[in-house]
């Protein structure tokens, strides 16, 4: 079961929009006068589905804290080729991965920029985490992540970033933002295979621009609810100097996203107040004088589907069935980080089944599903399944947001196995490799069980030979996998076969990864 976030909150955190430029700044200066506006991404960072669509939204804000709202004439580059498709204002989710998404417009021949970052996930996930994105001011600010989990497990997560002197994370998911520039925070679960979930963030330099606001605040930075609750959010504003400023109105909207498409998932008064009204996700933002914030929001189901096993790895052709067990989620119970939350329930008659790759054009599945009831889903890698290759399948009742969709991640086998394996030179005096057993049962799960193989080179005469260079493959590192001294490390469950060889001699040990 997942860690509420609420519990953890102790600092305001949020994907926060600047309108300024980094001290670093190339854009070009305008001759004669000072820039008199700031470019302002609306829409803020974004986390968008692979194959989904996103319309940005951006304004000019004045010195005297004018608006102009940008209808034409903008236009948006990608810092990573392949993540997004562009076509005007119109962001396609094209790959999945990171990037920093840059605006550029011309007003009264000055050139503004302006940047927010974006990640595009796959069409589900085992996990999620709050906030998706973080784009901060490099003043130490710190920001909590906030995984959530939906299931019977207890997961722990451990986090990492990949630059640490831009933004460090500690092991509690603690990200503080330090000088300017970008890195991404890789959130990881202990969960069957060790899924991820990667956070952009990006830290601005100071403004150069001196706006009556450039920053804004919203408490909390994000939060999780059932549907029918509601959830009071407050916003304040802030001078460059670090001053609050006082006397302002606050403009508060929300975009969402529903789990059904039947409509939006949540609603905002003007006083900030949340309703939650359908399972989904939501974005919260706060407006003054023209400089946005943005809170982040999950509203969850009443029911969990889970799928068994949660990762599989299957060669082409190959098969594997999948189960389903339904779960009730006691809201009382589940705040308090009970384990008991969810209980067993029958599956529901409805249950489909789905690999969501499948309906993305351009795309396309390297599984496909031979057959399926309310309880189990059997699927098949095709022939020509591309190795390496990783997508999703989902359990889910259409039209239905009662219940939270299940996920189990596919991969494509892909190893040096089979045929495939660098075997090194011939040793004429290698008539045969020995090796203890050739055929191993191990677990994934909740630590992987490695084992360690006993190889030995033998002669004609089945004497060891001294000296021999005994190279090890597997044919699906997905499943298990293996380094140079014979150690086996499972990964996720089903079959893997090691092969042990030296130059054209060799044996094959059958590995089975529960």
């Amino acid at each position: 079961m997942k860690h509420l976030f609420y519990t953890f909150i102790a600092f305001v955190f949020l994907s926060g929009l600047w309108s300024c430029s980094k001290k670093d700044d190339s854009n070009p200066t305008p001759t004669g006068s000072d820039k008199k506006y700031a470019l302002v991404i609306k829409s803020g960072g974004q986390s968008i589905s692979l194959g989904g669509n996103f319309n940005f939204e951006a304004q000019l804000v004045g010195t005297d804290g004018s608006i102009l709202p940008i209808t034409s004439g903008i236009t948006y580059a990608s810092s990573t080729s392949g993540v997004l498709g562009i076509s005007g204002s119109t962001i396609t989710a094209s790959g999945q991965g990171t990037t920093t998404l840059t605006a550029s417009y011309t007003y009264q021949g000055s050139t503004y920029t302006a940047s927010v970052p974006v990640v595009v996930q796959g069409p589900a996930g085992l996990f999620v985490v709050n906030p998706w994105t973080i784009m901060w001011e490099a003043d130490g600010t710190e920001f909590e992540l906030n995984p959530i989990y939906l299931g019977t497990q207890n997961p722990t997560y451990t986090y990492a970033s990949s630059d640490a002197s831009i933004a460090s994370v500690s092991s509690a998911g603690v990200v503080k933002v330090l000088k300017a520039g970008s890195c991404v925070v890789t959130v990881t679960a202990s969960l069957e295979g060790n899924p991820k979930v990667e956070v952009p963030v990006l830290v601005l330099g100071e403004p150069t621009v001196p706006l009556p606001v450039t920053q804004v605040k919203i408490t909390p930075g994000s939060w999780e609810m059932f549907k029918a609750e509601t959830k009071g959010f407050s916003a304040k504003a802030f001078k460059s100097d670090g001053s609050e400023v006082t006397g302002k109105t606050v403009k508060w909207s929300i975009r969402t996203t529903d789990s059904t498409g039947n409509g939006p998932a949540a609603s905002i008064d003007q006083s900030g107040n949340v309703t939650a009204i359908r399972v989904g996700e939501a974005v919260v933002y706060a407006e003054v004088e023209g400089i946005v914030a943005q809170a982040s929001i999950t509203i969850n189901p009443e029911y969990a589907f889970i799928i068994s096993p949660l990762l599989s790895s299957l060669s082409a052709n190959e098969s594997k069935t999948f189960t389903l067990k339904t779960y009730q989620i006691d809201k009382v119970k589940y705040r308090a980080n009970d384990p008991s939350a969810f209980s067993e329930i029958a599956n529901p008659a409805s249950i489909k089944w789905m690999l969501p790759f499948a309906q993305i054009p351009g795309f396309g599945s390297q599984f496909q599903i031979t057959s399926s009831n309310s309880s189990s889903c059997t699927v098949k890698a095709k022939d020509n399944a591309f190795p390496g290759f990783a997508e999703f399948l989902l359990a889910y009742i259409e039209n239905d947001d009662n219940y939270a969709s299940g996920v189990a991640t596919l991969n494509v086998a892909m190893g040096g196995g089979g045929g495939n394996c660098d075997c090194g030179a011939e040793n004429p005096s290698v008539a045969s490799i020995a090796v203890s057993s050739t055929s191993l049962s191990l677990s994934s799960f909740p630590f992987p069980q490695t084992a360690t193989i006993n190889a030995v080179a033998k002669d004609a005469l089945g004497q060891t030979v001294a000296g021999a260079e005994i190279k090890y493959c597997s044919s699906n590192d997905f499943v298990a996998s293996v380094d140079f001294t014979g150690t086996i490390t499972p990964i996720a469950a089903g079959t893997a076969q090691i092969t042990v060889c030296v130059g054209s001699k060799s044996v094959t040990i059958n590995v089975t990864v529960n």
